[in-house]
């Protein structure tokens, strides 16, 4: 066993604040441009519609990362903090700090580059958490299974499937990531194949 050096809850208190900046700064990113002065309505309701690619990719950056918040609240039970863990952590909070920039990237602009931004921060994030809950399983002691994390492993092919249909049409490049919609029904049927039998 690793020595603890962090009491849990004061790193989970960091977490906690990391993400609630994060998920605030998102929002940040859906603005109508500085120079957009609608005259009627009508302009209004053009410019709002025209904001839809960004509010997408608002609604999936907010939906990805309120589900990251939720498995580090679910994920373990550790009374402290190894040195691996708080890095491991660390270095996943570096990604979650990214997301703000990489939406605001993905919402400006409309080509590949800009995807490969946004995706290749999803990887990342769904990376280190895998290495978190490595080196969370690790330190409890518990058998550590990719059935765990099979959330993650959907995030990243809807991420690499994302950055290869930019390379055909950057339209529709987001809506790969419509794909995670499978992530619960993955975790549903893992829960019953667990289950013991009646």
């Amino acid at each position: 066993m690793t020595d603890r050096l962090f009491p849990k809850a004061r790193l989970d208190s960091f977490v906690d604040g990391v993400f609630a900046f994060a998920m605030t700064l998102l929002v940040v990113n859906v603005e109508l441009p500085d120079d957009f002065k609608p005259r009627n309505a009508a302009e209004l309701a053009q410019g709002l519609f025209d904001l839809s690619d960004t509010f997408l990719a608002y609604v999936i950056t907010f939906v990805v990362l309120a589900g990251f918040w939720i498995w580090r609240v679910k994920g373990d039970d550790l009374p402290a903090a190894s040195r691996p863990f708080v890095w491991m952590v660390l270095a996943h909070l570096f990604f979650v700090t990214l997301m703000p920039f990489s939406m605001l990237v993905i919402g400006r602009y409309d080509f590949a580059p800009a995807i490969w931004t946004y995706s290749g921060n999803m990887i990342f994030l769904a990376l280190t958490a895998i290495g978190t809950g490595l080196v969370s399983a690790r330190d409890a002691g518990r058998r550590f299974s990719l059935s765990d994390v099979s959330g993650y492993l959907v995030l990243i092919a809807s991420a690499i499937l994302s950055i290869m249909i930019a390379q055909i049409n950057v339209d529709y490049a987001m809506l790969a990531y419509l794909v995670n919609l499978a992530s619960p029904v993955l975790a549903r049927r893992r829960v019953t194949d667990k289950a013991p039998p009646a």
